[in-house]
């Protein structure tokens, strides 16, 4: 399906400014893992990334929904 995508289907790249260090963040949950230590439970991480400095901050959660995001 997506191999007869023409130029016409695509949408325009539009980039993603910040003016301000920690004005603006991508956030995303990585998993679920499993780990032997958590008696077989999956865990998640939740990223947060800067998009002006690109500094990082990672933290292990129960779940991926949005109150833990929030």
């Amino acid at each position: 399906c997506l191999g007869k995508l023409g130029k016409r289907d695509e949408m325009p790249l539009r980039p993603i400014t910040s003016a301000e260090p920690f004005e603006k963040w991508a956030i995303d949950f990585v998993g679920p893992i499993s780990s032997a230590t958590h008696r077989n439970r999956s865990c998640y991480i939740i990223t947060y990334i800067d998009y002006l400095t690109w500094w990082v901050e990672a933290a292990p959660t129960k779940d991926c929904t949005v109150a833990t995001s929030a």
